[in-house]
């Protein structure tokens, strides 16, 4: 049995947290079809340092580690970036591995090179990719910034670019085909172009400088998968005694189920108040259900009057999120 102890700190978790699944909709629906698995926009990262708290990993360091640093320099969102500076013949390599059992993968990235020198070496590198070795790897998809002003893909130039301009740079690969496209700011610039290896070795994703020493800028990188049906669920539960007696202990007893009717046993369960009729919900603790889908609390309210109890299910790449919330009554003794 796990007690929960209602404390009167009013924190609008519940409201906010159905705020932030809101906005995280809008930005999936940018990419439709499609949901995020990871997304960096180095804003939490000291500068002068490489991102290694956010998974990514330095294969290659090109003109050495001090060069391959979060900066504050130029940005596509506020306020940070990652640079990256290869050497001739030598890349600076940022890679963050990732594992996707969907038929389709995406990525998408900002990019900008520092300048341009006229020669046909990849300034900038942005692709799917796998390590072969201590000084090699294979790209799939790869989009390159060549030192010519040219950007390409699959042996087709895509379009001219700019030094010291960021474009957005989408790739969409389906894996059943080993075909994708590439848009550049938001236009389909080439479709049906395809791998020369197989997309099972994918292991993850990489910004480069390669084989050029010009610095180059990375921001607000995602990637992304074919969005797969999930399971809808409910979530039910009901509060003894009620109406209740100031100070008396009260039991919630609840079931997660999905829409079969099969239990969901073994995940958290969130319990929430409010004193105000929904202004704002107070976090009362996390249950887990168990085996059975059951989850069970008890707990104590000091204040005489009409109090919502909120349960939530937030989800998982499986189950749908649900919640379910019940009144319930204090009064004087």
């Amino acid at each position: 049995m796990k007690k929960i102890l209602l404390l009167l700190v009013v924190i609008p978790l519940f409201l906010s947290m159905f705020a932030s699944q809101a906005k995280f909709s809008e930005e999936k629906a940018s990419i439709s079809g499609f949901e995020t698995i990871f997304e960096d926009n180095f804003e939490r990262y000291a500068v002068s340092t490489f991102p290694y708290a956010g998974g990514w990993e330095l294969w290659f360091d090109g003109a050495g580690m001090e060069y391959q640093v979060v900066t504050e320099y130029t940005y596509a969102s506020p306020t940070k970036s990652l640079q990256l500076l290869g050497l001739h013949g030598w890349a600076a390599f940022a890679a963050k591995p990732f594992y996707s059992g969907t038929s389709k993968i995406g990525f998408q990235a900002y990019a900008r090179v520092e300048e341009l020198q006229g020669g046909t070496a990849d300034s900038a590198r942005i692709a799917f990719t796998k390590l072969k070795s201590s000084s090699t790897s294979h790209e799939y998809a790869a989009v390159c910034f060549l030192d010519n002003g040219t950007m390409v893909s699959g042996g087709k130039i895509l379009q001219y670019y700019a030094a010291k301009r960021w474009y957005q740079v989408k790739v969409i690969l389906d894996k059943s085909s080993d075909t994708y496209g590439v848009w550049i700011d938001g236009v389909l610039r080439a479709d049906n172009l395809h791998l020369d290896r197989p997309s099972y070795e994918i292991e993850a994703f990489s910004v480069s400088q390669c084989y050029n020493n010009v610095k180059v800028y990375f921001d607000d990188a995602k990637i992304f998968e074919l969005a797969l049906p999930k399971t809808s669920t409910e979530i039910l539960f009901k509060l003894r005694p009620n109406p209740a007696v100031l100070g008396q202990t009260i039991t919630l007893v609840g079931y997660l189920k999905d829409q079969s009717g099969t239990a969901i046993g073994n995940v958290p369960v969130e319990v929430f108040y409010s004193i105000d009729n929904g202004v704002n919900w107070i976090h009362a603790g996390t249950l887990q259900t168990n085996s059975t889908g059951y989850f069970r609390a008890t707990g104590k309210l000091t204040l005489v009057g009409y109090y919502l109890i909120g349960a939530i299910y937030r989800g998982n790449s499986t189950y749908n999120p649900c919640h379910h919330i019940e009144t319930l009554g204090i009064r004087l003794p």
